[in-house]
């Protein structure tokens, strides 16, 4: 249920349902309970990152692509609004690190191009919105392995990471797609808005992960809103 204040007050929610190590699978089994029982007016889908990377959970681009069209499906039938965002990109020195190169038939962040380009298919077949995340991080440069301050690196974390945000990372990704949703009139003054994905939705090692507080980027999301609705 959405909460009705006075006076006109802005009455939007932002919930993140990101959880670590989770692939398109995870978020199939945990539809129902997560997102369609919330009945979000709008939810934010980004996921992908474990399904083509994750050398213990990697899946064919097919059988990715498969599971997001189940998905879109299943939230169109409940008349829920979607919108794809495609993984950002991986500093591939540390992931080769914690996963062996030889299992990949392509460069990690080719398949990640290859994914944005299905779900932008996907969205133009369910006719929703768009946000090219991977091709925003390659406009800036990003990663810039050990220079950049968005993803998590040794120098900036203390962290032989290369996937997941940093606080400034989050503060980077939240205000991209505020400004996104913003630019296509996807946000409301009454709204719900549910973050679905994995452990870049959940905020990996930040302050609230899991949550819409601290430094997750729905938190990002929700306090831009609110500076928003509120001027």
């Amino acid at each position: 249920m959405k909460t009705i204040t006075a006076f006109g007050q802005p009455t939007f929610e932002v919930l993140n349902r990101g959880i670590n190590g989770n692939t398109t699978a995870d978020l199939l089994q945990r539809l129902d309970k997560d997102v369609i029982a919330e009945s979000p007016d709008l939810v934010v889908i980004m996921v992908g990152t474990n399904d083509m990377l994750n050398t213990d959970r990697m899946i064919s681009l097919e059988d990715y692509l498969l599971n997001m069209r189940t998905i879109l499906k299943a939230l169109k039938e409940h008349s829920i609004e979607f919108v794809l965002l495609s993984p950002p990109p991986a500093d591939t020195v540390y992931l080769f690190q914690r996963h062996d190169p030889h299992k990949f038939s392509l460069p990690p962040n080719v398949k990640l191009e290859k994914v944005g380009n299905g779900l932008k298919d996907l969205c133009l077949e369910f006719n929703s919105l768009f946000i090219d995340v991977h091709g925003y991080y390659k406009e800036n440069g990003l990663p810039d392995h050990n220079r950049d301050e968005i993803i998590m690196n040794e120098n900036n974390n203390n962290a032989r990471d290369g996937v997941h945000m940093t606080k400034e990372g989050n503060v980077f990704l939240g205000s991209f797609i505020f400004k996104s949703l913003l630019e296509n009139d996807k946000l409301k003054s009454n709204s719900r808005i549910l973050c679905f994905g994995d452990s870049i939705t959940y905020g990996y090692r930040m302050i609230g992960e899991g949550t819409s507080t601290g430094d997750t980027y729905p938190s990002v999301l929700k306090n831009a809103m609110q500076d928003y609705f509120q001027e």
